[in-house]
């Protein structure tokens, strides 16, 4: 593994364990709740739909079923179903496992070449930067829906 590599390895791993910190410190109260156009749930399954569509050799096709359910990632559409903490978690797990694969078996030089898998593969991880930020926020402006009290949502 390059040095290139394996910096961005460590990056999305980083990242990774902190959107896996904000999953599990979501509470259930909040995880259905909207906030602007998605829900806490949507935009958790949009960030782990996108990286398993982002990371990956330049060869990597789209996948519109990555973790096997037909749902629309995208946050301006109503989806057809709902994701729970648990399959989130799942699919985060998966997730992890994809990433350390795909990163194993890349070069320096793969990484590097100026492609649109060299663009994918960055604007995946802003992705995920942008949308573990994204759910803190929701867990930082959360309140219990049924006594109005903020809920207590370690950062």
């Amino acid at each position: 593994m390059g040095i290139w590599v394996d910096e961005l390895r460590h990056q999305y791993v980083d990242s990774l364990k902190t959107f896996d910190k904000v999953l599990a410190q979501c509470p259930a109260e909040l995880w259905t709740q909207r906030k602007g156009s998605a829900a806490v749930w949507h935009e958790a399954y949009h960030n782990l739909f996108w990286l398993k569509n982002f990371v990956g050799r330049a060869d990597h096709k789209f996948n519109p079923h990555p973790f096997g359910i037909d749902m629309d990632p995208r946050l301006f559409a109503q989806p057809s179903g709902m994701v729970s903490q648990d399959d989130a978690k799942e699919y985060l797990a998966d997730a992890v496992q994809y990433v350390e694969q795909v990163f194993a078996e890349l070069t320096d030089e793969e990484l590097l070449a100026y492609s649109k898998f060299m663009r994918r593969t960055l604007n995946g991880f802003v992705g995920l930067r942008q949308k573990t930020g994204k759910v803190v926020e929701f867990q930082h402006d959360g309140r219990c829906p049924e006594c109005g009290d903020p809920l207590a949502v370690e950062p």
